[in-house]
């Protein structure tokens, strides 16, 4: 017995002389503050439909399970990885006709509604949109007031609506619907409440077939917020948006309503990198490493099978969402078909701000060191060669800054820069367009303009430039990525621990800050 213990403890010294890495992770505050987090919310997000619950959420736990494998060499947190994923494909849909599978999400989109706010007069013309037209209502049974939406503690604006029975005739509001995209999912929603009288409703109605695609009846006395989703028909129907009571008999009952949208749920090129590169990045490390081949080959087929046959080929060859990819500029663009981004442009096939092209960059150049296909790689080279000629550089500091977007003067921001380094990391470690020095370069504009080294710890500006707004250090803990420019300046992964050391994490962001902590601490 004691022969045995004393061959196991020789053992297991071997093996702490042989992973001393594996053993950290194992051990270290960073491993075990992720696991703590991955146990709190690590199912928070992959179950969703939504496009950007999963870009701006699952993505970045889902590339935390990849460099959590590496380091601990614990095979569970790929099955964690492969278990999202399957459930997410089993989620995608072609909402849109299109032939491409995927995922979709109305939060960006364009409100269609005219005036959804009431901030303007009723029945006032707009150059742009359409306004609310009564009927069979007046000045004194449909007027907007200084009574806007409050819900959850916050007020909406400055106005709302308000509807009024008289008793004897229907006193209702409403407007056409121009623009809609056929045969797409709307969702439609807004704030309303009644003073108890008769329920009020808000209905989308369909001249054309003479049928009623949408109606959410309002039955609370206190500010509620309603929603539904909708499917728009055809093209070329005629289509309204109706708000009024259930019953016009009954004398004084009051409707209020505000902030009433219909938006599209859409697809999103920079929602699809954002799943598609840690999809790319389990593609590739099973075919790089034999042990795992056996046991996720398979899944790794079929997911390299989603990312060229329906991610990828989408944004190019989608009728529905049309070309995107400009060949002229070198970089993609909003769809040629619809604006998708409400407060990028209000019309179609503007340029895309840089953290969207250059995500998909980095999809592009991990697909390519897979299939080895050179269009991939074409397309992301061109992305990167029109960003690497609008990098300025501060000769002080030895950096680099550089814009939001390429039509911008807006200086990018650290939340989304984090995101245009990890594409640039990623060229960089292909042998691809970016020296040692450009990577210094990166790694300067991080310790050398963006740490405030005045307080500590120490804190990271909002902007790549180390410029500030007046509300502080917003995104100093939205360190992912940049914790990767530890390989040319080691300092910033000290800043970075020093951020988490006396941290709870909160956000999708910090599941992959603290595995790359493991990494570079």
């Amino acid at each position: 017995m004691v022969r045995k213990q004393a061959i196991g403890m020789v053992c297991l010294c071997i093996f702490f002389l042989l992973f001393p890495d594996r053993v950290k992770a194992f051990r270290g505050e960073w491993y075990e503050k992720y696991t703590a987090f991955e146990n709190e919310k690590g199912n928070a997000y992959f179950r969703s439909p939504d496009s950007s619950t999963l870009g701006w959420g699952e993505s970045y736990l889902l590339r935390s399970y990849i460099e959590v494998y590496k380091k601990s060499g614990e095979t569970k947190w790929l099955d964690k990885f492969t278990n999202h994923l399957d459930t997410m494909l089993s989620n995608s849909r072609d909402d849109d006709q299109d032939g491409y599978l995927g995922w979709t999400t109305h939060v960006y989109s364009p409100n269609i509604i005219g005036n959804g706010g009431f901030e303007m007069d009723l029945e006032q013309k707009q150059a742009d949109s359409n306004n609310w037209r009564r009927y069979q209502s007046n000045s004194m049974t449909a007027f907007k007031n200084k009574s806007p939406a409050i819900y959850n503690g916050k007020v909406y604006g400055r106005y709302g609506v308000v509807l009024k029975s008289n008793g004897k005739s229907w006193q209702k509001l409403y407007q056409k619907i121009g623009n809609y995209a056929p045969n797409t999912k709307y969702f439609f929603n807004f704030f309303g409440k009644t003073n108890g009288a008769v329920n009020g409703e808000a209905y989308i109605y369909d001249k054309t077939d003479r049928r009623i695609l949408s109606k959410i009846t309002i039955n609370n006395k206190e500010w509620t917020y309603y929603r539904q989703f909708v499917t728009m028909p055809d093209a070329g129907h005629d289509l309204e948006i109706w708000l009024g009571h259930e019953k016009y008999n009954i004398n004084k009952a009051l409707l209020y309503v505000d902030e009433i949208r219909l938006n599209a749920s859409l697809p999103y090129l920079a929602h699809d990198a954002m799943v598609g590169i840690p999809m790319a990045e389990f593609v590739r490390l099973v075919g790089e490493r034999p042990e795992l081949q056996t046991a996720y080959k398979q899944k790794a087929d079929k997911y390299l099978a989603f990312l060229t046959g329906d991610m990828i080929p989408k944004w190019e060859k989608s009728y529905f969402i049309g070309n995107t990819w400009d060949p002229v500029l070198g970089l993609y663009r909003d769809s040629p078909n619809f604006p998708s981004y409400e407060k990028l442009s209000s019309k179609p096939g503007a340029v895309l701000p840089y953290n969207m092209s250059l995500a998909y960059a980095q999809l592009l150049a991990d697909v390519y060191s897979i299939t080895k296909d050179q269009q991939y790689l074409n397309r992301a080279m061109s992305i990167h060669l029109q960003f690497k000629t609008k990098l300025e550089y501060v000769p002080k500091s030895n950096a680099y800054i550089w814009r939001y977007r390429p039509d911008n003067n807006g200086l990018e921001d650290t939340s989304h820069g984090q995101i245009d380094i990890a594409s640039v990391l990623e060229m960089h470690r292909q042998g691809l367009l970016y020296t040692k020095e450009d990577m210094r370069r990166f790694a300067n504009t991080f310790s050398k303009l963006m740490v405030d080294p005045s307080v500590k710890p120490y804190q990271v500006a909002n902007y790549v430039s180390g410029r500030n707004t007046p509300v502080g250090f917003i995104y100093t803990k939205t360190l992912l990525n940049w914790i990767e420019l530890a390989e040319f300046d080691p300092s910033i992964s000290g800043v970075t621990a020093g951020q988490f050391r006396n941290y709870t994490p909160t956000t999708a962001n910090d599941f992959l800050t603290l595995a790359q902590l493991m990494k570079w601490e």
